[in-house]
């Protein structure tokens, strides 16, 4: 019998997943660990939070060579179209 369940333990490193009401150590394919809510999300909370799709987690800023795009909330190496990357912001402007 499984229980119904919408947290997980604080301080933990389990996340909510979802999709299975479970805690799990990674989240699954589409979702990313967000480090403040411990749940699984399609995507990150604004304002600074982008998904890393490298790691699965949810990020303030991009690694290296990656630029956050604020139309899909992910670190992306190509910026969309009419953007460009910015290497001092890391961010697509």
């Amino acid at each position: 019998m499984s229980d119904c369940i919408n947290i997980c333990p604080v301080g933990s490193l389990l996340y909510l997943d979802p999709v299975n009401l479970d805690c799990v150590t990674s989240c699954p394919t589409g979702y990313y660990a967000d480090n403040t809510t411990f749940r699984c999300v399609q995507t990150c909370p604004a304002p600074l939070h982008y998904g890393n799709s490298f790691t699965k987690t949810c990020v303030l800023t991009c690694p290296a060579l990656h630029f956050g795009d604020s139309l899909s909330r992910n670190c992306v190496l190509d910026c969309p179209p009419n953007y460009f990357g910015d290497e001092n912001t890391q961010l697509c402007s």
